[in-house]
């Protein structure tokens, strides 16, 4: 899961599903798709929290939770996936 989240967004932009939707992470700073691999990896670094013993699926519950509200209520539809990585999803 790692390397197809990473790989593909770090590598594209977009994992293939995006792109057969016709959609693009792009940074929040200038609008661009994020070229090299920290904003990637950042995007997938709220998934992490599963390893943590006892709390990790409580955890990952509330980043799911919460992902969805801000989904809702965000003016760019941002998640804590984007949040964490200051990116955001366009279609294009």
């Amino acid at each position: 899961a790692v390397a197809y989240e990473v790989g593909f967004v770090g590598a594209l932009g977009a994992t293939p599903g995006k792109l057969m939707l016709g959609l693009r992470i792009v940074a929040q700073e200038d609008g661009h798709t994020p070229q090299g691999w920290d904003k990637a990896a950042l995007r997938y670094a709220p998934d992490l929290v599963i390893i943590v013993p006892v709390i990790g699926g409580l955890a990952s519950l509330v980043i799911v939770v919460l992902s969805l509200v801000w989904l809702w209520t965000d003016d760019r539809r941002r998640t804590v996936y984007d949040r964490v990585a200051t990116t955001y999803v366009v279609k294009v």
